[in-house]
């Protein structure tokens, strides 16, 4: 998985103990062992102006990417002496346009098969948007299945989205609000990467114009299910924050205001009857200061911030679990969430050299 962020590639390695018959179910999970690989520099520009690419530019990208996550994955498993069954790869999103019938996520499992010899299962988001849907978010399948016992689910990545369990047993989800990427963005400005704890954005204060004008942004007049384009945000959010000419804190400082607010109305939104307990994971789950607020806005929530290695790969554990489901010919996407027309089994299947899926298939 690379996400919006561009922080590196995750790669997880994921045990589930499940039962076929009479009917599909896992019995039981765990991570085994996980990494982020940083990206170098060059890569990170190549993946940065990818959106400017001609087309055959572009497709040389698609499949040389894809040759370095084969490199990195086989790197990763003989470190760890692992014998996976399949890789389930996202790729890295270039393009996410739903109303024009269309995502690319780069990374061409064919390259992962070439270097690995292994079955891997890509291109998730395609077959979603062909029913109508919008190719996200995809993590309310990994919350339904694996984390019950909460009823909100925040994913803190380069853009905040959250899935909601309803009290039948339903889940809904929607894309919230630009996240990492834009604070990583602003953090940048100062020479850094990220704004580690949220030190910069806790010592701005809140520029009410600018809060004003975000606000008022299209997408938060949107309901849901709604998602986000990366280059949707770099395009228009981002032009709204450059137009203000104040400091780079006090910018920090209100769209961490920003993203506390809109957590806020989406869970009040949903009318729970009890305290909501809520489950926080994403890079953003790191950032005390902007936990801080949401507890502040959210005063009679239960936040839960989970271990470490759920916080930074909860995201792999969830194509892990697609993957999972693909094989075993089980929804893995929900029409709730993405608002397409019927739940359906996604993911294009790339046979392995030296594995097959069907030896997994019970």
């Amino acid at each position: 998985m690379s996400g919006s962020s561009l922080d590196g590639l995750d790669i997880v390695h994921c045990f589930f103990e499940i039962t076929s018959e009479p009917s599909f179910q896992i019995n039981s999970w765990q991570i085994t062992c996980a990494e982020t690989i940083g990206f170098d520099n060059e890569l990170i520009k190549h993946l940065k102006t990818a959106t400017n690419l001609t087309a055959k530019s572009l497709i040389k990208l698609d499949h040389d990417f894809g040759r370095i996550l084969g490199e990195l994955t086989q790197n990763f498993i003989d470190k760890n002496e692992l014998d996976p069954d399949f890789i389930s790869s996202h790729g890295h999103t270039v393009f996410h346009n739903p109303k024009e019938g269309f995502s690319l996520q780069i990374g061409h499992p064919v390259e992962i098969v070439a270097k690995t010899g292994l079955p891997v299962i890509g291109d998730f988001r395609s077959t979603d948007i062909a029913l109508g849907g919008q190719g996200a978010p995809f993590a309310p399948i990994v919350d339904l299945l694996l984390f019950p016992e909460f009823d909100v689910m925040v994913n803190l990545g380069g853009i905040m989205n959250a899935s909601f369990l309803k009290s039948d047993g339903q889940i809904i989800a929607y894309d919230l609000a630009p996240c990492n990427q834009t604070l990583n963005h602003l953090a940048q400005l100062e020479g850094k990467l990220f704004d580690d704890q949220g030190q910069i954005a806790s010592n701005g204060k809140t520029n009410d114009d600018l809060m004003l004008k975000l606000q008022n942004w299209e997408f938060f007049k949107k309901n849901g299910p709604k998602s986000l384009d990366n280059s949707e945000i770099k395009k228009d959010f981002h032009t709204i924050l450059n137009e203000f000419v104040i400091p780079t804190a006090d910018k920090m400082h209100t769209t961490v205001e920003l993203i506390a607010v809109k957590l806020k109305e989406s869970i009040e939104a949903q009318n729970y009857i009890n305290h909501p307990k809520i489950l926080l994971t994403g890079g953003g789950a790191f950032n005390k200061y902007l936990v801080e607020r949401f507890r502040m806005h959210l005063p009679d929530a239960e936040f839960i911030v989970p271990s470490e290695t759920i916080i930074s790969f909860k995201e792999g554990l969830l194509m892990a679990l697609m993957g999972l489901l693909r094989i075993n010919n089980q929804p893995n996407v929900l029409k709730s969430v993405t608002g397409c027309n019927k739940d359906h089994i996604a993911g294009a299947v790339y046979q392995g050299t030296k594995k097959y899926i069907n030896e997994y298939h019970r």
